[in-house]
């Protein structure tokens, strides 16, 4: 693994990240080629190559009503939510996740964080439970370079992704993970790359 410690260090620019890979690889076993490949490039993706721990819903009216039709079905709800994130946090995720009303905050207290986004009261909680943190400290645990590495793993175990990877999988594993296949072929594209990044001698 050190061997991979070290490549990584070459493909990732900021070191803090390779730190907190460094507490929870093992643990977590991510431990082989595949595994860690699959780990770096899915994160990656999600992250925009680790720069944004935390969802962005900064819509437009337009991407309101594509994107969620059902919590706006009209430009006037839309032009209401347009622009400001924690609102249309607050609309989309109300009841949902174990979350409360759009009027509890939820939505937005429990929006997506870390590096594959735990998002929702419930799973917070879990994590939390997981971590040893009260929920209310996962808050804030999950956008540090350490918490959002740390909740990502936790992901990648209860969904069973090193199976996935192992088999290289990786369209099974991005449905695993985000409940669809949408750009499943770059982020072949980005795990084969680092697959090939980390096995170069």
């Amino acid at each position: 693994m050190s061997l991979y410690y070290d490549k990584l260090e070459s493909i990732i620019e900021e070191k803090v990240w390779i730190e907190a890979f460094k507490l929870y690889f093992e643990k977590y076993k991510i431990n082989t080629l595949k595994r860690v490949a699959a780990f770096v490039s899915q994160t990656a993706y999600e992250s925009i190559g680790f720069q944004s721990v935390e969802e962005n819903l900064n819509y437009s009216v337009n991407n309101l009503m594509l994107l969620f039709p059902k919590a706006f079905s009209t430009s006037v709800i839309a032009e209401a939510y347009a622009k400001r994130p924690k609102a249309i946090a607050n609309r989309i995720y109300a009841y949902r996740f174990g979350n409360g009303s759009e009027e509890s905050g939820d939505g937005s207290r429990y929006m997506g964080r870390g590096l594959l986004q735990i998002t929702g009261k419930e799973t917070y909680k879990k994590f939390a439970e997981h971590a040893g943190f009260g929920i209310d400290d996962v808050i804030d645990y999950v956008i540090t370079p350490q918490g959002a590495v740390h909740s990502a793993c936790w992901i990648w175990m209860i969904k069973d992704i090193n199976t996935y990877a192992d088999a290289e999988d990786i369209v099974g594993m991005t449905k695993r993970l985000t409940g669809g296949v949408i750009n499943a072929a770059k982020r072949t594209e980005l795990y084969e790359e680092m697959r090939d990044k980390l096995n170069a001698k």
